[in-house]
């Protein structure tokens, strides 16, 4: 980035990349609100090598976007549903056998701490979401 971008967008850029930047930046609040333009230019860089001004409309980046868009939204409903379940499964393990939370977080079978058990046995959701 130029130290001063208002110096470099008037006198440097070309019409054409001034208009596309201008209706982009346009897009970007308002009709593009719910894109990320971090993740919107990460997939542009990823699949055209000179990524620019004049790619910010090719269909080709927004399609790789609504796919990760997509991707990550489906991910969030799978670890949503799992966590819910565990969560069911912790609460009708402590009725069954009257405990409190505190309770089953305590309670051991042998050396080990029955939540750990549960864990390592896959009745607890263990998968956490990460950044890419």
């Amino acid at each position: 980035m130029p130290k001063d971008f208002e110096s470099h967008f008037n006198n440097k850029f070309k019409e054409s990349n001034k208009k596309k930047l201008i209706q982009a930046t346009g897009y970007f609040l308002t009709k593009w609100s719910d894109i990320d333009p971090y993740v919107y230019f990460k997939c542009g860089f990823e699949l055209l090598k000179g990524f620019s001004y004049f790619h910010f409309f090719d269909k080709k980046v927004m399609l790789l976007y609504q796919q990760r868009d997509k991707n990550k939204k489906r991910e969030v409903k799978v670890v949503k549903e799992k966590l819910v379940e565990s969560a069911k499964f912790v609460k009708r393990y402590m009725n069954d056998n009257n405990l409190s939370f505190r309770d089953y977080i305590d309670y051991k079978e042998g050396n080990r701490s029955i939540a750990v058990k549960h864990y390592l046995h896959n009745n607890l959701y263990r998968k956490i979401l990460s950044k890419k």
